[in-house]
């Protein structure tokens, strides 16, 4: 009852909220000039989206034909009780499937333009500027945060996995999975070939899978008896990107500070015996690099790796293995 009368109150104290300012496509005005006073005066016309920060509410609708933006300063107790409410919010982000979208766009030429009748969520943002708004580069960065890996995905026809029983019989000599709260994923080889195996793991199985104790000595036994009778939902060739050995070849004689600038980051180990050896990952690859140069013993390599990095050069690179990326549920291909 408290609850629900914390809610009633925040309710009321919105609709009586004064607005603050207002906007449509010739500026900003005062409210009053458009016949707004209150919250209250707005909220029954079409409202597609709407924000909330720490001092200020954004109410963005349409009334004849017109979207207006209206701002109104709340209190804390306002914005407090907000998240009292259950308010059922669309997601505008980006979803697993999505490719990187500002690097298909970029090179096609427009034909028509036209208003769809949506705003984007600018119109929500709290520094908003009526006559501006995001630049192509503020877009680019927000498509281009996820990262589209190609790999070829092989029809589930033709896999040699129908379900997770068939994964977890696949022998090699690496193996590797994870899982999410809806998706099994795993990186393996079998004759010579990597795949990555995806299935679909309904909520009643996770839920189950999440009651296993860690520590348990038979959780492997368990995890695979929940898991194997799922069907597999998606199969990807992760051999096919392998930079072929002549690839790997021309990285001989660069330096360090050349492969992280390619884009190399540290793997999963080194060694400093004799001459300096490095695993180091490059998207979904990670490879095994031999320097030159023997390095001088030190009581803590990685204090000083980002100074040793650079100044070694190059003498032999292996590819290793499918870097750790590839059996992470979260992988975008």
């Amino acid at each position: 009852m408290k609850k629900t009368l914390t809610i009633l109150l925040v309710a009321l104290m919105i609709l009586s909220g004064v607005l603050s300012r207002a906007a449509v496509a010739e500026g900003e005005k005062n409210p009053e000039e458009y016949g707004f006073k209150t919250l209250g005066d707005v909220l029954d016309c079409e409202a597609p989206s709407s924000s909330c920060y720490e001092a200020l509410y954004i109410h963005i609708f349409e009334k004849d034909g017109v979207f207006y933006r209206a701002e109104a300063d709340i209190t804390s107790e306002i914005f407090n009780g907000l998240f009292e409410i259950d308010f059922k919010e669309k997601d505008v982000e980006l979803t697993d499937g999505d490719p990187n979208l500002a690097e298909i766009i970029r090179p096609l030429t427009v034909k028509q333009a036209s208003f769809n009748g949506d705003l984007s969520d600018y119109a929500t943002w709290e520094v908003f500027d009526i006559n501006g708004g995001r630049s192509l580069e503020d877009y680019e960065s927000f498509y281009t945060e996820t990262v589209f890996y190609e790999i070829p995905e092989i029809p589930l026809e033709d896999s040699p996995f129908k379900t997770l029983a068939d994964v977890f019989a696949a022998e090699g000599e690496l193996y590797a999975f994870s899982i999410s709260p809806d998706k099994f994923a795993s990186a393996f080889p079998v004759d010579g070939v990597y795949y990555r195996v995806e299935a679909e793991i309904p909520a009643d199985v996770y839920e189950k899978l999440d009651a296993i104790d860690f520590f348990d000595e038979t959780r492997e036994e368990q995890e695979q008896a929940l898991l194997s009778p799922l069907p597999v939902t998606r199969v990807g060739d992760l051999s096919n990107g392998i930079p072929a050995k002549e690839e790997l070849d021309a990285l001989v004689g660069l330096t360090g500070q050349d492969l992280l600038e390619m884009g190399f980051e540290y793997g999963s180990g080194y060694s400093f015996w004799d001459k300096a050896e490095m695993y180091l990952v490059q998207g979904l690859y990670e490879y095994h690099v031999y320097f030159n140069e023997k390095v001088p013993e030190m009581e803590n390599y990685d204090e000083v790796m980002d100074e040793l990095m650079p100044t070694l050069t190059v003498e032999k690179v292996e590819f290793f293995m499918p870097a750790g990326i590839c059996s992470d549920t979260d992988l975008v291909w």
